[in-house]
Order: C-alpha cells, then sequence, then structure tokens
C-alpha cells in the first residue's frame, strides 16, 4: 500500500483527538500520520520536550513531558491505530533540544555559531556526544513508542536556512572536525583558509579585489572545480554526514529488534539537487532504509534563494537580486523563478514570498534520483501554503505524472480544522 502521510502537529492532536481523526479518516487519502518525537509548537521559542518514556534512562540531555503529557500522547497513538492509521516518529538526531547542550552546536566560519536565532540547534556529526545523543534518542523512542510503524529520519543535514546571516551554510570548523580531517590527512587550516575566502567574496564589499568569479552558473561551477580544497570539503561534510547517519540508523535498527521487530525506517532529504550539498549522500545511504522522501519545498524558493540572494547583493552592490535567483535556479535544476516575487507574512508559515515553487522542478529534480529508482519506494514530500489547495493538487499530480504513487504532506496547524479538511477532499 503506497504511503500518503500527513505530519500531525501535537497541538491540534491533543486538543481535537478523536475529531482530528475522524475528519482525516472520512474526507482524505491519508493512511499514515507523522508525529514528531518532540512537543513543541511552531513559532515557540525554547527547547521542546523529547517523548520518550518516563521510565527511560535519562541520557545526554534528554528532556521529558511529564507523565500526564507522556500519557495523552500514547492515547492518541492508539485511537489513530483504532482508526486504522498508521503511525511513524519524525526523528531528527542531529538537533540536540536541550539549551544546555549548546556547546555540541556547530561552528561555522567566522567562529561565532554558538547562539542562534532559530528554534533549532544544529549538532556537529563530528562531535561524539552529538552521536552518544542521537543515538540514545534513537534507542528510546523505538522503545517507548509501542504504536510505532515506522520511524523517519529527517534534517540529517547541515544547515540549509540563513536564519542569522550566510554564514550559517558556512559550517562546521569546530574541534572535533579539525581532529577529523586532521586524522584523514587534510590539511584542515588550508581547507578552512579556501571556505573563507568563497564567504569573503559573497559577503564583502564590491570594490573589484575581492569579486572572485562572476555570478553566472558557468562562472561559480568554474570557480569551485578550480577550488581543490572547497571540493574536499563539501566531501568531507558529507563522508562525516554519512558515517553519523550509518551509526544512528544502527541503532534504530539494533533497539527494533528488541522492541519492534516489525519496524521501518525512512530517510527524508532535502531537494535531490542540493542533498549531497547539504552533506546527505542518499546514492549510498538508501540501502539502509525501506523508503526515501525526496522533499520538494517551498520554502527554498519563497524563502532560502532570496535571503541568500539579498545578502550577497545587499553587501556586495554587485547584481540585482532577482538575477543572481535566477542564477541560483538554473544552478539547481529548479526551474524559472518566478518573474515578479509577491511578498507575504512569514510570521505563520515562515514564507517570505508566495507562489515561486515551479511545477517543472519536479520533472527535472528525476535525474538526481535516477539511481533510487527501482530500488526502494520514494514518497515525495510537499507543503500546503497559503491554504491554497489548487497548487497543492498541482504539485501531487506531477508527483504522480512522474512516477510517484505516494507522498508525505506537510499542513499548518489551520489546516487541520474540519472546513479546512473537507475542502481537502479529492486533493490528498
Amino acid at each position: 500500500m503506497p504511503v500518503k502521510a500527513l505530519f500531525m502537529h501535537w497541538p491540534v492532536a491533543l486538543k481535537e483527538p478523536e475529531r482530528v481523526l475522524d475528519d482525516l479518516a472520512s474526507w482524505t487519502d491519508i493512511n499514515t500520520l507523522i508525529l514528531s518525537n518532540t512537543y513543541w509548537k511552531w513559532g515557540q521559542e525554547g527547547s521542546p520536550l523529547i517523548l520518550p518514556s518516563v521510565n527511560a534512562s535519562e541520557g545526554p540531555g534528554l528532556q521529558k513531558v511529564s507523565p500526564e503529557d507522556y500519557a495523552s500522547i500514547m492515547r492518541f497513538l492508539s485511537l489513530a491505530k483504532e482508526r486504522g492509521f498508521h503511525i511513524t516518529c519524525n526523528i531528527c538526531p542531529l538537533h540536540p533540544l536541550n539549551p544546555d547542550l549548546g556547546k555540541l552546536r556547530m561552528v561555522d566560519i567566522t567562529e561565532s555559531n554558538r547562539e542562534s536565532n532559530s528554534m533549532i540547534m544544529h549538532g556537529c556529526p563530528n562531535n561524539p556526544a552529538v552521536l552518544q545523543w542521537g543515538e540514545t534518542m534513537m534507542r528510546e523512542i523505538v522503545a517507548s513508542w509501542s504504536s510505532l510503524d515506522s520511524v523517519h529520519l529527517n534534517h540529517v543535514e547541515y544547515p540549509v536556512w540563513p536564519r542569522n546571516g550566510l554564514k550559517d551554510l558556512f559550517v562546521c570548523f569546530c574541534d572535533h572536525c579539525r581532529d577529523k580531517a586532521e586524522a584523514e590527512g587534510i590539511d584542515f587550516d588550508k581547507m578552512k583558509q579556501e571556505v573563507g575566502t568563497l564567504y569573503q567574496s559573497l559577503t564583502s564589499t564590491g570594490n573589484g579585489s575581492s569579486q572572485l568569479f562572476d555570478y553566472t552558473s558557468t562562472g561559480i561551477l568554474n570557480f569551485i572545480t578550480e577550488r581543490p580544497y572547497l571540493k574536499l570539503w563539501i566531501t568531507f561534510r558529507m563522508n562525516a554526514l554519512t558515517q553519523f547517519i550509518e551509526k544512528v540508523t544502527k541503532a534504530c535498527r539494533s533497539a527494533a529488534k528488541d522492541h519492534l521487530p516489525n519496524l521501518k525506517i525512512g530517510l527524508e532529504f532535502y531537494l535531490p539537487s542540493l542533498s549531497k550539498l547539504f552533506g546527505t549522500d542518499y546514492d549510498k545511504l538508501y540501502s539502509l532504509y525501506d523508503w526515501v522522501a525526496p522533499k520538494f519545498p517551498e520554502y527554498l524558493t519563497g524563502s532560502i534563494i532570496p535571503l541568500v540572494a539579498d545578502e550577497i547583493t545587499d553587501v556586495s552592490k554587485r547584481r540585482d537580486a532577482t538575477k543572481l535567483r535566477k542564477v541560483i535556479h538554473e544552478l539547481t535544476d529548479l526551474g524559472p523563478g518566478p518573474e515578479v516575487y509577491q511578498s507575504c507574512d512569514p510570521k505563520d508559515e515562515d514564507m517570505f514570498y508566495s507562489d515561486t515553487f515551479n511545477l517543472s522542478t519536479v520533472n527535472r529534480q528525476m535525474k538526481h534520483l535516477q539511481i533510487l529508482k527501482g530500488k526502494l519506494p520514494m514518497y515525495p514530500y510537499a507543503w500546503i501554503y497559503n491554504h491554497d489547495l489548487k497548487s497543492l493538487g498541482e504539485k501531487l499530480q506531477a508527483f504522480r505524472d512522474n512516477g510517484f504513487d505516494g507522498y508525505c504532506l506537510w499542513p499548518w496547524e489551520p489546516d487541520l480544522t474540519t472546513g479546512a479538511i473537507k475542502r481537502a477532499k479529492g486533493v490528498y
């Protein structure tokens, strides 16, 4: 049976469990609910709480919900199973959630990434304490969520959001990365210097002397090709993350043998054309999983690319931001960007510009997924924005046109009201 999965927000699930489950069963084709391993609310500051059993070991910084909340959460899972839904847990093993674990945070090229303008903390995959945290969390979830059918590994990638500026993307340069690089015979200082040169070129004022390449797709690709240590950095990051993912997946499989022998494990990864740049080598990892979920995130075109292009052009004064956005679209097989960017309120849905997703993106990305075709099920991930069911329906049709028979779907909390779910009939 193809997976047709929907991310269920905990505040909705616990406030109106029967209502939301009955609505989804009555009006949609959803057969799987994706539930976070943390109790969190969108836009909430501070650390979410982990959801292992109240009897589980404390582990390295694992925070827990109260016994009462834990019981309510388990009741919802049981109720969902009674209604015929499969249950999958969304786990982000690279994101330590305890503020006391801030020392595990990645270090950017400016060596100042100890504070963050984000709800999410990114741990370094080369840090043994981050690995311990991730492995422990995986084991505790499998041991205590008795209703689980599957687990999603999510956000096992380097940061993709430049929330504090472009420097957020230029990671990691912590002591653990240095130790690993030197153990592998890599000149860490030379690698860091070359990455720093690229960063300075992108963020310095446009006085001519610091511009190292033309801001065209050819110019950017040629620059990377001609810088061996820049290529080495990309490979070094990807190899480190591959080893981390392999180890936390092994911990999950081991726990499943003891507690949930039929548990399935899936891997979510970023837009296929960019996934390896941000460290997730799905070509090498796919054999570890029962299915994968490549993401087609509209926040990439509606928020991230504009943020990157705006910072580069605002500081350098070299190019028009819209033209640079088009160059990035071309480089990443996203298809043409919008001619005019329509601003929207990002507060509720983390989106700065609306209607930026081009349907040709799905077809353009297929060449990057060719190695996975026929090897295991693929369930592409889509988002609902601005309650736009027409746009969502077009995305899901594009998935079907490219041979996908299932999907994963992120709604926002207002998309889970009875009225909104009824309007979705025939769309998902």
